[in-house]
């Protein structure tokens, strides 16, 4: 199998804002595009996602056990607010400058999050999507979201594999292990690690490599909207 660095050569050009955005999340794990939908693509897709909810039984509904985390797999099935998300050509170029790969397996996961006590947060709680493989994200935002309406944090560097190696070594973290409870993430912010919280507008998409140790803060007030581009990374088989 080639080595990443190999597949992002063979992945084509993309634009030098692209290569830019990627170049970021190589670093520390993430990059901001602010204001990149605007006001009235956004109530749109939030009319969506409240139109599925009211319809119990959907293909692809998931809602966590304490009633707050709403989301629908595989949105775009349902409704074509969110197709614009989905073929979104700056994310792909970018999602290609990172990843290597020349197309991926893409849908998109719609979700409104209310405040419910004892909610764990979008995600419930700090993991990571892989123990092993590159995962790339976009969220974008519907909704403003502030410190108290359930923002999207990250562990800066957290991604990059020498990291990962180290917290093995040093028993912060089991093999294969991909959920971490606040305790286990505790040490690891004591070892000079911060957090990043993304409290942002509305119309702004977050990419990120969920490789990382990341989670949706708990909601405490109100509600939060907001759209995940997921960008499988199939295995590479001479065809990608």
């Amino acid at each position: 199998m080639l080595r990443r660095p190999a597949l992002r050569a063979s992945a084509g050009s993309v634009s030098p804002r692209a290569a830019s955005l990627a170049a970021k999340i190589r670093r520390s794990g993430f990059a901001t595009l602010p204001d990149h939908w605007s006001e009235q693509q956004c109530d749109v897709a939030k009319l969506a996602i409240d139109s599925l909810c009211s319809r119990p039984g959907l293909e692809g509904e998931w809602v966590d056990a304490e009633g707050s985390d709403h989301r629908f797999f595989r949105a775009e099935k349902h409704s074509a607010a969110f197709d614009a998300f989905l073929h979104d050509p700056l994310i792909e170029e970018v999602r290609r400058a990172y990843t290597g790969r020349r197309s991926a397996e893409k849908f998109v996961l719609a979700a409104r999050m209310r405040h419910k006590t004892g909610n764990k947060g979008s995600g419930g709680g700090w993991h990571l999507d892989s123990p092993h493989s590159l995962q790339f994200k976009a969220i974008l935002y519907l909704t403003d979201c502030g410190l108290d309406s359930g923002p999207f944090q990250l562990i800066p560097g957290s991604h990059d594999r020498v990291f990962q190696l180290r917290m093995l070594m040093s028993g912060l973290r089991r093999p294969n292990q991909y959920r971490f409870t606040d305790s286990e993430v505790e040490p690891i912010i004591a070892r000079g690690f911060s957090t990043k919280t993304f409290s942002a507008a509305r119309g702004t998409i977050v990419l990120a490599d969920v490789t990382a140790l990341h989670r949706g803060v708990p909601i405490k007030v109100g509600e939060r909207y907001a759209l995940t581009l997921y960008c499988g990374d199939p295995k590479f088989d001479g065809s990608q």
